[in-house]
This record gives structure tokens, sequence and C-alpha cells, in this order.
């Protein structure tokens, strides 16, 4: 408890800037580094109360916690998806890589930087069960925290462009150490590997923002960010901006001639694939002005086809749970749902958009969970 007293006796809340001391005592980094990594988490948050307070609010520092409860509920009585849990027992060992605090600076991009090894290849330590790369389970359960981005055993990382400030007074242990490989997407690549490695710096010919966190963070009126990550757990009172929200551009529009309502989905925010796993579905109703329903139609997004090859070996002969659904395209083509109306309308068209999201795409629909709402009004005339 003594060496706790003795790393925070330097500390000041929430400094923006940090001075660069010539010398680094050696035993408060050897203090700092046999401290339990959640008693390393609360020195850092002793400095940086609202950073951590923001960063435990979100997907990172409860990666592990929904881990734990999603393992503890499909062996529960609760599910009865043997083929799956029998998927889930034989690559649980390998969730871990993901969902509890490596420091990416002490594994894969240290061995980048030093090996000059190529990334596919370093990414492959991803693969390997929890116990081959980092040690026993006890002692991971902060999830990804804040030093799993920002130390690398000896130094404070941060982004090779901040400015020091030789005035400020913070402990020695935390010396920030500017890396060219501190970045957002660089240090997202460990875990966000798909979608890091192949974003699109265009979506239908115009430019887009492929900073990971310039998107999926959250931001103050100065523009400062504040280390909370969006995700679709949001706390309530993190209502997600719009840029994330792809349900957004979805149009619709009444074809007279032959009374159909056709709905489009374009894409103008999301630069990346969807993740393989996730399922997002609009479901579409039409009523008229009264509130008679003409007519309903759903649009799916999900990768099925491309990742049930992974789940096939569990399944046998056993039917792949799930509906397939479409990628969402990058290059400005639209996906489309005719939807026949029941009957001519004689007053304005209400098209009901109804947004939902599955963790699993293979889950029952009971799983799905309402995330946006918004309706089009359309003239019956043209």
């Amino acid at each position: 408890m003594g060496g706790i007293i003795l790393l925070l006796s330097q500390c000041h809340p929430d400094k923006k800037e940090y001075i660069v001391y010539k010398s680094k005592p050696q035993h408060l980094i050897d203090s700092f580094n046999r401290l339990s990594r959640s008693e390393q988490v609360k020195v850092c948050g002793s400095c940086h109360q609202q950073a951590l307070l923001n960063e435990q609010l979100g997907p990172h520092a409860n990666s592990f916690l929904k881990l734990r409860e999603h393992l503890e509920f499909i062996k529960s009585d609760a599910y009865n998806d043997s083929c799956y849990v029998n998927s889930v027992k034989k690559r649980a060992p390998y969730c871990d890589g993901c969902h509890t605090s490596v420091n990416v600076y002490e594994t894969l991009l240290l061995k980048l930087n030093k090996n000059q090894d190529s990334l596919p290849s370093l990414l492959k330590l991803l693969r390997l069960p929890l116990e081959a790369r980092i040690g026993a389970e006890e002692g991971l359960k902060t999830g990804d925290d804040c030093l799993s981005c920002h130390y690398d055993g000896k130094n404070v990382v941060t982004n090779f462009n901040f400015k020091r400030n030789f005035n400020a007074d913070c402990p020695s242990y935390c010396n920030p150490v500017g890396s060219k490989l501190f970045s957002s997407n660089t240090n997202c690549i460990t875990c966000h590997t798909e979608e890091t490695t192949r974003m699109s710096p265009t979506i239908a010919g115009k430019k887009v923002e492929t900073n990971c966190l310039k998107c999926h963070q959250e931001y103050d009126n100065t523009g400062k960010s504040t280390h909370y990550i969006y995700w679709r757990n949001d706390s309530s009172n993190k209502p997600k901006p719009s840029r994330l929200i792809i349900f957004e551009d979805i149009t619709a529009q009444y074809n007279t001639s032959n009374n159909q309502v056709i709905v489009s989905w374009n894409n103008s925010r999301l630069p990346h694939p969807l993740t393989l796993c996730t399922e997002h579905a609009a479901h579409f109703e039409v009523k008229d002005s009264v509130g008679n329903i003409l007519g309903s139609g759903d649009i799916v997004l999900n990768r099925k086809k491309e990742y049930d090859s992974t789940l096939k070996p569990f399944y046998s002969k056993n039917k792949l749970p799930g509906k397939e659904g479409y990628q969402l395209p990058i290059d400005g083509t639209a996906i489309n749902d005719t939807i026949p109306l029941l009957q001519k309308p004689h007053s304005p068209l209400i098209v009901t958009i109804t947004g939902t999201q599955k963790a699993q795409y293979w889950f029952p629909n009971s799983f799905k969970k309402t995330i946006y709402q918004r309706a089009i009004v359309l003239p019956s005339k043209q």
C-alpha cells in the first residue's frame, strides 16, 4: 500500500500537458509495475478523473464483463442452441485476447516497431489462447483500459506531436513518450483488425473521415476528446451522433403507376465493413393518414453469407440460424426494398422506419434491440 501512496503523491487532477523529467527514478516505475492491474488503473484515474469515468462507461472497460455475461448466458437454461454453445466452448480461450487488458505497446506494436515484421504475421498473436500470450486471467478484469493503449511498461505512450509543458507537475513514471505508432487506427487494429485495414477513404466517390476516434469518440464543446466511446449500450446521457446512425441514410418514394413504395438504403457514413457478427435491420410500415397499414417490408444488414463458414463445422447437418442479409455498399449503390400497397391511398402516406440491432445475427429475434425510429411522409399523388 505504501507504493500506492508514493505513486499518488505528485498527481494533480486532469492535467492537459506534462513535464518531461531528465531522469526517471527506477524505483517509482518498479513500484507502479508491481501493482495489480486494477490498482494501476486507479493510479491513472487519480490524475485523469473525468477521462477514466468516461472510459468506464464505454465498451472497452466493459469488454471483459460483457464477454463473461455472454458466456454465462449461453450456458444457462435460458439458451438452448447446443451447436453454438459447442462452438463457444472450442473458441472461448481466444476471446480473451481482445476482451482483456493487453498492452498493445508491450506486445503487438512493440514487435512491429522493433522487428519490422509484417502486420498480418503479427496479428496471428491475437489468435493464440490467453494463457499463451499474457499469462493468467486473474488481474485482467479491468477490460481494455487506459494502460492498454497508453503504457509500454516503462513510459506513458501518447501522440508523437503532443506538446510538453515543463511547468506541469506529474510523477516520473507518467512522463509521456511520443510514438509515431500511436494513432487511432494503429491502436484499434489489434482487435478491430478488419475494420481498420479495410477502411475506404471515400464513400460513393466522396472523401470521408477514416480516423476511428474522429467518428467513434465523444468530443466536448471545445473539441477535446472525452475518452467516451459510443457503443450499442450507450449511457442514457450519451445520445449517439448522427454520423454513427446509418439508418439516417434511408429514403422512400411512392410510385403511383404501380402503387408501390420503394425504400432505398444508401451509405454516406460507414467507410468500412460491418462487424462480422452483428446485424442491423430496418423494418418499414406504410400507413395512411388514419393509421391503416397498407404494406410492410424489411432490409437486413449482416454478413451471414460470409461468416457462416466459421459456424458451419459446429452445426454439422443442422440448419444454420439467422436470415441472410446484405453488406452496406461503399460505392454508392443502394439497397432497395419494394413494398406493394394493399389499396390505392387517398391521403398522404406515412413510412415508419424502425431500426434494430443484434450482437449476433444467428440469435433469435427476441434478442433484437430497437435503436432507431423515424417517419417519412409521402404524398399520395405526384
